[in-house]
This record gives structure tokens, sequence and C-alpha cells, in this order.
């Protein structure tokens, strides 16, 4: 039941309302009584002090590891809230798995209850600036300094795309449009949309309109054809399997992100110590010297000192502590208490037991495909084994490289016999192979845009299923804008990340290149790039060795155009394009009166070009137009022989380019 009267200003409570509209406080019903999230108590238990608080030593790996007692006393703020977050995280999904059953669970009970949890994490942040004398920042202004740490359209802009699809469907059913406001159910109330309610989602008067406004469409529609198209759309979203994983890391990002707030007010007041951290300058001294490592194993004593070096001044970056644990010949125990002590624990066994699984998860898909024991494999995927559905996508796609290349189609229809019969008794992954190399094939004629268009929409199809190959392909498309794939970059890096998550070797290789870059959308974040591209490696994805490549040598520039726009297309490095272009340039240009001048400046101007290109919004437009304009046509002269016309195809591209982007 609901109480009547808020429990913190006293005022009546609106029927049905999930925040007081006096002061903004989450009402205790039903959701409240399960969640039982005690912050007074979490508060009490972590025992804050402003006392002196004395340096910390830790012996590894025979070097001594000192932490200043500035750092010790940020140490045990960041702590505090990174306990929270975890707690609340783990109580979220506890709760969303025991509560959240239906799509109107999702606005009646998900949203607000992750709205709740950063409400209450502020609070906690209040709570915590008294601790240290700080008693003049109230959850208000403390939630609007947060503004900048808190982003949660991040994690509900996933919801507000649902919305807009379904009210957008409705709103063309002549039998809604023709029915009178008030039929059309309270969603609609106060003239706010689900994205004004989520942007002023800590007013709550506009989150109590908004957590409603769905859930009602169709529910007052007398055709039943209108309301089962809109009840299935209703439950595709509440099956989707971004939903969960988006929310709880969400719960977890935004409820730490209270600390940087809290920080600052705490450092801004005196009230503990500065500290402050060269994270980049560290991030190029650890990763130069690992890459010159791996050439040159006399470093070994080096690298060390300097990894330990970086944990001294930084001990927040799980690849410091990994690296270390990959390259240390001692005993690496002493590691892991490190790393505990500064709260990276689980992260950390995380990092250090997926790299050492990839070669036990390797070694049986590979020896069987080497083989010819593809009945292992097909069990393997039935089994779920998202490495398995890599290995046995790049075999067919090694043996059907050939017709795929002179568009025989009944040479791959013969070559995929097998993988045809078990996508018509069902089999989801062979249905998407079947889709997948379809795309492959059609995609390299523009006359076949049909054939294969039809073909990525059954990958769509099947990723919505759950196929984690399909959810790794189709958050690949959509963060390069093909194919329609998704609605935004963030559903499509949303993708990648649970593609990613089940260490489905294409997601890491292209989420780990975006974290490197800074593109799509996500910032630059070497932690999350170095050990996403580090398995993607170990998974021997050739675009992710190359880009783990470029993260050891420092470089976030993109490479040369061919490259890049190969890049952008999908390509692989060791592919079958970049390859003939390769030849072509080393073969014969080289060889021609004026080929090493034109070699030359190509390699002058052409990173150039690709940094003004990657600037821009469309890139991959841009890209998408240089292969089709330039770069096919000189593939099929290549092919033909013509090896004349395509360095006069070349020259003109270069010509054009510069003339448009310089």
């Amino acid at each position: 039941m609901q109480n009547n009267f808020c429990i913190n200003c006293g005022a009546k409570i609106v029927h049905n309302s999930n925040f007081c509209f006096n002061c903004g406080t989450p009402v205790a019903s039903v959701n409240t009584k399960q969640i039982e999230i005690n912050m007074e108590s979490a508060v009490e238990s972590s025992a804050v002090t402003v006392d002196s608080i004395p340096a910390v030593e830790f012996q590894v790996l025979g070097r001594t590891l000192s932490f200043s007692s500035d750092l010790v006393e940020y140490n045990k703020l960041r702590t505090l809230f990174s306990n929270h977050a975890s707690k609340s995280k783990s109580t979220f999904f506890s709760y969303y798995q025991s509560n959240v059953k239906s799509f109107n669970d999702l606005f009646d009970k998900a949203i607000p209850t992750f709205i709740e949890m950063v409400t209450v994490s502020l609070k906690f942040g209040v709570s915590v600036l008294i601790k240290y004398d700080v008693d003049y920042v109230d959850l208000e202004k403390l939630a609007d300094l947060a503004t900048n740490e808190i982003d949660i359209l991040k994690y509900i802009s996933h919801f507000i795309e649902a919305s807009d699809k379904i009210a957008a469907y409705a709103e063309n059913l002549s039998s809604y449009r023709n029915l009178s406001r008030a039929e059309r159910g309270n969603w609609q109330g106060g003239g706010f949309g689900l994205s004004g309610a989520i942007k002023g989602a800590l007013t709550a008067s506009v989150l109590n309109v908004g957590t409603g406004m769905v859930r009602g469409i169709g529910d007052s529609l007398t055709n039943a054809g209108d309301r089962a198209k809109i009840a299935g759309m209703k439950n595709d979203f509440f099956t989707d399997h971004q939903t969960l994983a988006l929310l709880t890391e969400g719960v977890h990002e935004c409820c730490f992100g209270v600390f940087y707030s809290v920080w600052r007010i705490l450092e801004d007041e005196h009230r503990i110590p500065t500290v402050e951290f060269e994270i980049e300058k560290l991030n190029a001294r650890a990763n130069n010297l690992i890459a010159q490592y791996t050439n040159d194993k006399t470093l070994y004593n080096r690298v060390i000192d300097v990894l330990c070096d970086c944990i001294r001044n930084y001990p927040y970056s799980v690849s410091y502590f990994s690296n270390l644990y990959f390259i240390a010949k001692d005993s690496k125990e002493e590691i892991l208490e490190t790393a505990k002590y500064f709260g990276l624990e689980t992260e950390y066994k995380e990092a250090i037991s997926n790299l050492n699984q990839v070669e036990y998860i390797r070694q049986p898909i590979d020896e069987a495909i080497r083989n010819g024991n593809l009945e292992y494999v097909w069990a393997e995927i039935e089994s779920g084994n998202s490495y398995a559905e890599y290995g046995i996508e790049k075999y067919y796609g090694t043996i059907c490289h050939d017709c795929i290349k002179t568009y025989n189609v009944l040479e791959m229809t013969s070559l995929l016999g097998d993988v045809q019969k078990r996508a018509n008794s069902g089999n989801i992954y062979a249905q998407y192979l079947m889709a997948k190399m379809e795309c492959d094939m059609y995609g390299r004629d523009r006359r076949n845009l049909s054939k294969e268009t039809e073909a990525a929409k059954v990958v769509i199809e099947i990723a919505a299923k759950g196929n984690i190959s399909a959810i790794a392909l189709q958050g690949f498309w959509g963060s390069r804008g093909y194919h329609n794939a998704t609605k935004s970059e963030d559903s499509a890096i949303a993708l990648l990340e649970e593609a990613a998550n089940r260490q489905h070797p294409t997601a890491l290789a292209w989420l780990g290149s975006y974290y490197r870059t800074g593109e799509r959308g996500l910032s630059r974040n070497k932690e999350k790039a170095g050990m996403m591209l580090k398995l993607a490696a170990a998974y021997d994805h050739p675009y992710g060795k190359k880009e783990l490549e470029k993260f050891n040598s420092g470089s976030t520039s993109s490479c040369y155009i061919t490259t890049a726009v190969c890049d952008s297309l999908g390509r692989e490095d060791d592919g079958y394009e970049l390859t003939a272009f390769r030849s072509f340039r080393d073969n014969w240009l080289v060889n021609q009166v004026d080929g090493e001048i034109l070699i030359k400046e190509y390699y002058s101007v052409a990173p150039v070009l690709v940094d003004h290109i990657n600037a821009k919004v469309d890139r991959d437009a841009i890209y998408k137009r240089i292969w089709d304009e330039y770069l096919k046509e000189c593939l099929i002269a290549i092919e033909s022989g013509y090896n004349q016309r395509c360095k006069e195809i070349y020259c003109r591209m270069v010509n054009n380019l510069k003339t448009q982007y310089l």
C-alpha cells in the first residue's frame, strides 16, 4: 500500500504518484519495501572520520609501493561511494528480476526505482558531506552540481526511442485519432512526453507524468488488430536484450558519479587534501614500455618498474595491474592484494581470468575446425559458445571467399549446403550465417542493393531473438549508420557492449577501437580499450590485432584512405580488398616512372585527409561515397588487369579529395 503523506516533508501524496510533488522524495510503496535500501545505516557503517590517516605500503615483485596519506584519505572517500554503487547495482538487479514482469512494469516500477536509487545516492552524498562538517549542501544543490557526472539520459534514451516509436504508430491509427483525449488514458496529461519527463527526472511532478505515459497507449482501442499490434510492440521492447543491462549499468554509474561532486566540494572546502592524477601521461608511459617490451624482453625489469610507478601514482587503472600480472615472472599474489585495497578486486580478477581463458576457449574450437569436425563446433554453438560462432563464420568466410569475389551464387549455395539445412531446421545461428554471407556477396555490387537490404533485415530480426553474432553485427552496422540498423549511436554501442560482455571477438575489436579513439559518442577510455583489444587480439581477430598495435604505440589517428574506407565498411585489414590495393602499389605502381612520387605524395597527404574526414559528422557516408565512386572502380580495374586505369582513378580520387577537404 502507498503512504498517504510524504515521509520527508509531510505533504499529502497524490494517488498513484511515484514521487512527492512537494519535495521529490520517493513514495514508500511496494517498490521501496522490496528495495530496502537504508541510507542512514549505510553511512553509519562506513564510519567516516576526518582524522589524519597514515600512509600505506605494499611489496609488489620486489618493489615497495608507497601511497601517501593524502591518497589513502582520497581512497577512503572513493571506496565509500564505490561500495554504495555496487550495492545499489546488485539491489536493483535483484529487484528487477523479482518485480519487473511486463512492459507496464518498466514504466511503473523499473524507471521510478532507477531514479529512486540515484536520489538515494545523492542523499548518501549529502550525509557524507555532513560527516565532513560541510552542512550547507542540500539534495537539490548536490543534484545540480552532479549534473555533469550523472547522465541519466544515456541509460534511458533506449526507452525514449521505443516510446516515440509506439506513440508515432498509434498516432497514425485512425481508430486512435478518433478517440477523445480523455479516452486515450492519462499518459498525455500535462503535455509532457517521456523525453521531457526523463530530462526532468528529479522533478517529481514531471516524473509522475512520464512514468505512466506510454503504457496506456492502445488500451482504449476497439480494433483488435490495432490493439494487438501495439501490444506486440510493447512486448518486443520489454523483452529486448538491452533493457536490463542498460538500467543495471546506469544505476552503478550514476550512483558512483555522485562521488566526483562530493570530492570536489570537500577539496574546495579544504576538508580533504588535494589529489591530482596525470592519467594521460601515465598511460603513455605504460603503453610505450609494454610496446617495446613486446619486441625486447631485456626490458623486463624496466617495464615492471614503470608499471609499479604508474600504480603508485594512479592505483585505479585495472590495466596497470593486469599487465603487471601477465608480464611478471615471480609470485603474483601481492598484485591482487594491492588491487583489492583500491577497490579493483572484481575488475582485476575478471581481467586476468578473461585473458587466461581465451586459449582454453579457442583451442578445442580451432582444433575441431582444422580437423573438419564441424559437428563439435555446431554443438558448442548450441551451448552458447560465442567463439564457436565466430570461428565457424571465419571458416565459411574463407572457403566462400572466391565465389563471393566473383558473385558466384550457385557455388556459394553449394558450399553452404549444410548451413542451409540447419537454418531450415530452425537453427538461429545458421539462419544468421546464411544472411550474413548473402550480405557479404550482394554488398559488393550496387545492382544487388535490394537483396543486400533484405539479408540485412534478417540479421537484425535474428539479433532481436538474442543471437550474439547478430547482435554484434547489428551493433557494428548501427555504429556506422548502415542498413538503418539502430535508431541511434547509443543503441548501437549498447548492442556492442552486450556482445563484448559475452566476449564476441568482433564486438571486442570494434568497441575497443571506439574507446581507443573516442569515436561514436564514447569518451576515450584507455583502460577499456586496452582490455577489449587484448581480448580481440587473443581471439585472433584481424582488426583487433591491428587496433592493439595502434593502442600500444599510443596512436589515435586513423590510417590511409583505402584502409580508412575499408575499416568503415567492416573489411578486414588482411582481407581481399586491401591486399589487392597493396599488391597494386607494391608490384605495379612503384615500378612506373612517376610511381614513387605518387606514393610519396599519397603518404604525405592521405593521413591529413583522413583526419579531416573523421572530423565530419557524416564521415561514414563520405567513406561509402569514396568506395562507390573510386575504390570499387579501382578494384574492378585491378581484377581485370587494367592497372593504368586504376592509377588514373586513384589520381582523380586524391585530387578531388584534396579540393574538397583540404
